[in-house]
């Protein structure tokens, strides 16, 4: 029952970020730029670099959770990417910048930053726990039958 509860936690905390990366990835990378530049940390040609790489990050290492292949990595990709998050929506806050919503999910699901910033600390907390039960996370994933072989 443990590890069912794992693998159900594992599957879709992959899910939001394939989610979240494949809306990004359908839409022009503009769009999305747009919203990493309102953030008003990074601009010219890290930005850009960013809005190109980021959904294709979270779309990839989102799989790779889902499917339990490289667990570990994309695990701990997946938190950075969380973590990092949380630290650019509070300094938002906090510099009380004028964005109405995160784009996190493109433009297709609108989150306000105080939103965004509960689901992504309730995110970080799945992490936290997925990190403390690996073998449990494990279950049932490509890592645990390549490693059976």
């Amino acid at each position: 029952m443990r590890a069912k509860f794992f693998i159900f936690l594992r599957i879709m905390t992959g899910l939001v970020f394939v989610v979240s990366g494949f809306i990004k990835l359908m839409q022009p990378y503009q769009n999305f730029l747009v919203t990493v530049q309102s953030y008003d940390i990074l601009n010219g040609t890290a930005a850009v670099a960013l809005t190109k790489a980021m959904p294709w990050a979270e779309f990839l290492a989102g799989i790779f959770l889902m499917l339990g292949l490289w667990s570990r990595l994309s695990l701990l990709v997946l938190w950075a990417f969380n973590t990092i998050f949380i630290g650019v929506i509070v300094s938002a806050l906090v510099r009380r910048l004028p964005i109405q919503e995160c784009g996190c999910f493109g433009e297709s699901f609108s989150l306000q930053p105080r939103q965004m910033l509960w689901l992504d600390i309730a995110l970080w907390l799945v992490f936290l726990c997925l990190a403390a039960c690996f073998d449990a996370t494990r279950a049932f994933s490509m890592d645990q039958y390549f490693d059976d072989k």
